[in-house]
């Protein structure tokens, strides 16, 4: 019982680079929030997100960076990842099912 509250930590990849590893969900945030200038913590809490909302979305995001990674450069694939959600928008694809399973092996 004394572990109840401690964070599970399990690694996680990068949300550009599917090769790099971090050492927790929580470290990865950090990272694209310092690095790549998209705080998604924040992103998450003004759209009321939900477990499913945050699963869709990395699913999402996984598929969209391997299908267009060798088109696009790290500054236009973040735009091309950020757009959805320009002015608040929650996008229609954090409703689909589909995004529930996971787009990489283990994650």
């Amino acid at each position: 019982w004394n572990d109840w509250n401690e964070e599970v930590q399990e690694s996680t990849k990068d949300i550009l680079y599917h090769d790099k590893d971090h050492e927790s969900p929580s470290a990865c945030l950090r990272h694209c929030s310092s690095e790549y200038g998209w705080d998604l913590r924040a992103l998450a809490k003004a759209l009321d997100f939900d477990i499913y909302h945050s699963i869709r979305m990395v699913n999402w995001m996984r598929r969209e960076v391997a299908t267009n990674r060798q088109a696009m450069g790290d500054d236009a694939l973040m735009q091309h990842l950020k757009r959805p959600f320009e002015g608040g928008a929650k996008p229609d694809f954090l409703a689909d099912d589909n995004l529930l399973h996971p787009y990489l092996a283990d994650d």
